[in-house]
């Protein structure tokens, strides 16, 4: 969790110093799944929720950090045993947002995204476990996707995160998985 508020308090002093600043709330809806050992899971619905601040360097170049509330998991059957997972993460993407000079309310997102695992829950054919010692406390990745500017307030959004670490605690689980989720959500600017 320090590393998470370090960084965040790092990269929110560089924004305060910039004239072209800007921040506001987002939220929206996560379809996720994980990619490993058993071929990912089915996907599972929930939302995230936060906020963010963005930093124009120039016309056609910028970055976006955020502090995301998000929920993550996925539901699979192995071996006739149904396995529902629910993860709650603090998110901490850092994205660059690429504008091409005749399509300026079009951003092309990418960067890397680091999550501090807050809770977990794990249902075995209807058996709960809450322990976050199954999983690993953090989680890091990659995210690409776009952003369409409905105005000067308000964007919508569609990304793609790809996990490049294992969520689970290898020592405790025999199971190789990373997390993948899709979102969509919306943003207002202060």
């Amino acid at each position: 969790m320090k590393y998470v508020t370090i960084l965040l308090l790092l990269t929110l002093s560089f924004f305060c110093n910039a004239q072209d600043f800007q921040y506001g709330l987002k939220s929206g809806l996560n379809l996720s799944s994980y990619r490993g050992e058993n071929d990912g899971g089915q996907y599972k619905l929930s939302g995230y929720a936060g906020v963010f601040a963005i930093y124009d360097f120039n016309r056609n170049i910028g970055v976006q950090t955020e502090l995301l509330y998000a929920r993550i998991g996925h539901r699979d059957t192995i071996n006739n045993t149904k396995i529902k997972t629910s993860l709650r993460y603090l998110q901490v993407p850092i994205l660059f947002k690429i504008t091409l000079n005749n399509y300026e309310q079009f951003k092309f997102l990418i960067g890397p995204q680091i999550a501090y695992l807050i809770d977990s829950k794990i249902t075995i054919d209807g058996d709960s476990d809450t322990s976050k010692s199954n999983f690993e406390e953090l989680d890091y990745g990659a995210t690409v996707g776009m952003e369409y500017e409905i105005s000067d307030q308000f964007s919508i959004d569609a990304r793609y995160y790809l996990g490049l670490s294992d969520f689970y605690n290898q020592s405790k689980v025999d199971s190789s998985a990373k997390n993948s989720s899709f979102s969509l959500g919306m943003a207002f600017r202060f």
